[in-house]
């Protein structure tokens, strides 16, 4: 359910534009209409019996939360953080003891409102809470972001990439589709741009940072069809590239990407540790863009089986806690999990190769100079 529901509607986080019911839209060289996904081979190979045990068993665990005092000390930066499972994921930090929590959002007024609502419901935490804002629809904003970081905090120890965009409607950010600049091009460049810093904390508090990612198990659907073209990125600019599969195609290459460049971090003995995560079916905002009577469905299904927005940002935790087993590896319930047989054949390994060479190419023309940081 949680795989048809996050093809509906095409998700996550926090303006949602479904396509109207039973809309046809000229995507992808073929008409498609929201409920296309049904006639997909891999969809049906996807939700598989043990896929439907897992996601059962999954939805109703209660997944544990690291020792009280673990973040003690520490900085936390949560982006998307003003409402669902980021908030959730600033509130549970903060529990845990962090030092300081940068509570980024895509402008102050929504971090501080972030801020309040934490402070209110833990008002003896010690937690200092530092509000940023960052438009991952902007290049120059998550560059700015990343500078003020560097400029005012010394030491960053977890960083949680939360925020993204979904949407049915195509626009384009920084030359290309929004879904991908935002999900993709942005949530890696900021990446990137903040490794210096946690290479610096590394070295000077001999620690081991943590850059936790979160994807989802929409990887699991997506056709990427762009695979074949010369350019992947470029293929996926041309508003007739657009289809359902633009945001399962984007959770995808957020795995390829994670597991290209942990390759690279370990070749370079870089000491911080990337993961990825998929937050599950959770009872929040997440659905508020469905049709009618499917959002009422939905809804239903997320009153039986869905997690509280506290359970599912336990996974980001979990995620920001984790060891270097982790490394490079993809999360579900807080536990490394297997991933889409697409993502572990040798085809996969070729193609996030060339993923991170495209990547690092886009990001050389706005950041001159930004692959040293890989070295």
């Amino acid at each position: 359910m949680h795989l048809l529901a996050t093809s509906i509607v095409n998700i996550r986080l926090p303006a949602i534009h479904a396509l109207p019911p039973y809309t046809i839209c000229k995507m992808a060289a073929r008409e498609e209409h929201f409920l296309s996904i049904l006639t997909e081979s891999n969809f049906h190979k996807a939700v598989s019996v043990s896929y439907i045990s897992h996601m059962l068993w999954a939805q109703w665990h209660t997944i544990p939360l690291p020792a009280p005092d673990f973040f003690a000390g520490q900085t936390v930066i949560v982006t998307g953080a003003n409402i669902g499972l980021g908030l959730e994921a600033v509130r549970n930090f903060t529990r845990l003891g962090a030092a300081r929590v940068v509570v980024a959002c895509r402008n102050i007024e929504k971090s501080e409102r972030a801020i309040k609502d934490v402070q209110a419901s833990l008002p003896e935490a010690k937690t200092v809470f530092v509000p940023m804002d960052v438009d991952l629809g902007s290049f120059a904003s998550v560059a700015a972001f990343a500078k003020r970081c560097a400029l005012e905090l010394d030491r960053v120890d977890a960083v949680v990439e939360n925020a993204g965009l979904a949407t049915g409607i195509y626009t384009t950010l920084e030359g290309h589709e929004s879904t991908i600049t935002v999900n993709v091009l942005s949530t890696f460049y900021m990446a990137l741009l903040l490794l210096p810093l946690l290479r610096r904390t590394a070295v000077q508090h001999n620690v081991r940072p943590r850059l936790a990612i979160v994807s989802s198990e929409a990887h699991l659907l997506a056709r990427f069809r762009e695979q074949h073209a010369p350019n992947m990125f470029a293929a996926m600019q041309p508003p007739e590239s657009m289809s359902h599969d633009r945001y399962n195609v984007s959770k995808l290459l957020e795995l390829l990407l994670v597991r290209e460049l942990a390759t690279v971090l370990t070749d370079h003995s870089i000491p911080v540790t990337l993961n990825t995560l998929n937050p599950g079916m959770c009872r929040t905002q997440l659905f508020r863009g469905l049709p009618f009577g499917v959002r009422h469905i939905v809804n239903g299904v997320l009153h039986i089986i869905g997690r509280s927005s506290d359970m599912g940002s336990r996974t980001l935790v979990a995620a920001a806690a984790a060891g270097p087993e982790t490394h490079g590896q993809y999360m579900d319930t807080a536990q490394v999990w297997k991933v889409s047989d697409f993502v572990s054949s040798k085809e996969g390994a070729a193609v996030q190769k060339r993923l991170l060479a495209e990547l690092l190419e886009i990001f050389e023309g706005v950041e001159p100079g930004i692959s040293k940081n890989l070295e």
